[in-house]
């Protein structure tokens, strides 16, 4: 068996998943189901098997890649399109964390729970910025009902942007850093009016 572009996977997991043995028949193999098994694998995204004469399966795996993570009765990986995909490893846990959502909307609201997901996703995105120190210095993204979403950096700062487009937000967050405002210094910086923005030190 050749397997492919696997960092989490491994060649023994893919073997037992599609029951891949050594001096199979070719012919016998069913690629198409053993592409459905090793998707079954939480790290596996997707994957493609072929036969490759005249004595070899290759297999080429597309993983997650995790993005963010979900804080509901435990911590989840998300991965770029909004997918969570398994149970976040303790030794792993470098990646925002989008908090806000109770965990019984996973069940009895799932669709309003991958909306709130993208829009995080989105917002991760906007402020993956030089002037924040990239998302290396996002801690925490929040989600409320009511008030919509706030960014926390790693120093503390709060960054309210309410349910507006964060990417009007991040440039009035530019604009404020042009005239003086200092990031490094723990503060609450309200983004979420329409056109007053206030950034108060906390104490």
């Amino acid at each position: 068996m050749k397997l492919s572009h696997s960092d989490r996977v491994t060649e023994t997991a893919v073997r037992h998943l599609a029951n891949i043995r050594f001096h199979q028949h070719l012919f016998m193999f069913d690629t198409v189901w053993a592409e459905n098994q090793i998707e079954r694998h939480p790290w596996v995204k997707k994957a493609t098997v072929s036969r490759d004469f005249p004595s070899a399966i290759s297999v080429t795996i597309e993983e997650h890649t995790p993005t963010l993570l979900l804080a509901l009765d435990r911590m989840w990986y998300v991965d770029a399109e909004g997918d969570i995909f398994r149970a976040a490893d303790s030794n792993d846990v470098n990646h925002p964390i989008l908090t806000g959502i109770p965990s019984n909307w996973t069940t009895e609201q799932p669709e309003l729970v991958q909306i709130i997901i993208r829009d995080a996703l989105i917002v991760r995105q906007a402020f993956d910025l030089p002037l924040l120190g990239s998302e290396d210095n996002i801690s925490e993204i929040h989600f409320q009902r009511e008030t919509g979403f706030q960014v926390i950096l790693r120093n503390g700062t709060t960054i309210s942007l309410g349910f507006y487009d964060p990417n009007t937000r991040v440039e009035r967050l530019r604009k404020m850093v042009s005239k003086g405002l200092d990031l490094t210094t723990p503060q609450r910086i309200d983004l979420d009016a329409e056109k007053v923005a206030i950034a108060k030190p906390l104490n």
